[in-house]
């Protein structure tokens, strides 16, 4: 009988990796859909596989296999990018056998507290695959499961419809319970994607639809900073480089979705969700306070290692069992942490280690823009989604966990192709 389970899993491995390199679009569309949780309609935080991983990971494993078996057939490494990709592999070693080398964590609880990290394999597979992926279709795909993860959050907000996937909680625009979507940043993603067909005149009408709609799943989610910079962000890029007519345009869509908004949520809610956040900004986010008062165990651990920092610790291991009892909040029992990304990257790579992974993500944001660099309109549409990744990497982690991984691979991914092919022509990419 074990003979037999372990002969079909690993048929089950080689068959997921012939998809995996035989059709990388369907591969995409799929490993976009379960890192949704299928719309929430499947629970995978409740499957553990072999008391270590979730599902995620174990599909983040198969790219990176994928990919290096596509290395090994072309014997390259084609495009640009992989200079990231080297940069998370140094330091995920770095994070693995730190802690363990100086008695403070095992391998396993390492990789545990590590693993959002394995969702890097899913840009290594971009790249490796690249020549082969239907970039017009993955766009196209990211805007319907924006959408879809929209109607999910709406029907949750305005018909207390609930799916198994995700959490409830209480909307803070202050209409009803509401949904925490696995990622409100691929909704935001599906956003600048929609921008970006107005931009290049490419938009039909019922797209218009679509962007009320996303615009809509996205405000009603509990993250304003991911709203405000989504906002600002889509709107540097709308603006750049346009025409007379298309500024026209996004005027009239703007004041389309401000009547819309203020007849749908009433002028004390626009102000609780829109202008008070601004305010705060100006005066003392009381959000960042917070998260400051939270961090304050952590950066009192910073500041004991503040260049070579502690590498993965999970709350279960030595360290972490430690940490445990001297903290006084669920929050502070753990050294990484969701709510602070820069914080989160310092206490887990030092000061330096984490310099040096965002490098490369700066490089990105403002790769179009560099002379020399190839420029189209598809690439500044993911650079300036980077913009907002960075004000929003004070609040939310976007950088090292998985939920801003994914849609900022994404982004990354598209402006390492600026200049790779002519600009705007609607070509598909090349298939194998």
């Amino acid at each position: 009988m074990l003979y037999l389970l372990a002969l079909t899993g690993l048929s089950l491995a080689v068959l997921m990796l012939l998809f995996t390199l035989l059709r990388p679009d369907d591969f995409i569309l799929f490993y976009l859909l379960a890192f949704t949780h299928f719309f929430g309609l499947v629970n995978f935080d409740a499957v553990e596989i072999e008391g270590l991983f979730k599902v995620m990971p174990y599909l983040n494993v198969l790219c990176i296999g994928a990919t290096l078996v596509r290395i090994v057939l072309s014997l390259e490494l084609r495009g640009r990018g992989w200079g990231l990709v080297g940069v998370v592999c140094l330091l995920f070693l770095y994070g693995l056998f730190r802690p363990f080398v100086f008695n403070e964590s095992t391998i396993k609880h390492a990789l545990m507290d590590g693993k959002d990290f394995l969702s890097y394999g899913f840009l290594a597979y971009l790249l490796a695959h690249g020549a082969y992926i239907d970039v017009e279709k993955l766009i196209d795909r990211v805007i319907y499961i924006a959408l879809g993860l929209s109607l999910v959050e709406l029907a949750a907000v305005f018909g207390g419809v609930a799916v198994p996937g995700y959490e409830m909680s209480r909307s803070h625009v202050g209409l009803s319970a509401g949904l925490r979507v696995i990622s409100p940043t691929l909704v935001a993603l599906g956003w600048f994607f929609l921008c970006h067909k107005f931009k290049t005149k490419r938009a039909r009408l019922r797209d218009l639809g679509f962007m009320a709609v996303v615009f809509s799943g996205l405000l009603f989610q509990e993250h304003r900073s991911i709203i405000l910079g989504t906002a600002a962000a889509s709107a540097m890029f709308y603006f750049h480089r346009s025409s007379l007519e298309q500024k026209l345009l996004a005027m009239v869509l703007g004041v389309f979705l401000a009547t819309a908004l203020l007849f749908g949520l009433g002028a004390d809610k626009i102000h609780r969700t829109f202008v008070s956040p601004i305010v705060e900004l100006i005066e003392g986010s009381g959000a960042i306070e917070a998260r400051d008062n939270i961090n304050r165990l952590r950066w009192d651990l910073i500041s004991e290692r503040p260049v070579t920092g502690y590498g993965f610790i999970d709350e279960k291991s030595e360290r972490g069992r430690a940490l445990f009892r001297i903290g006084v909040s669920a929050y502070e029992q753990s050294f990484g942490t969701v709510d602070s990304g820069y914080v989160d990257l310092i206490i887990r790579f030092g000061y330096a280690g984490a310099a040096l992974f965002l490098l490369p993500w700066a490089w990105a944001a403002l790769g179009p823009f560099i002379p020399g660099r190839g420029r189209d309109s598809l690439g500044e549409c993911g650079a300036f989604f980077l913009w907002a990744y960075f004000p929003v990497n004070i609040t939310w982690s976007v950088f090292s966990y998985g939920f801003g991984i994914v849609p900022g691979i994404i982004a990354f991914f598209l402006t390492m192709r600026a200049g790779t092919r002519p600009p705007e022509t609607g070509d598909k990419a090349p298939k194998a």
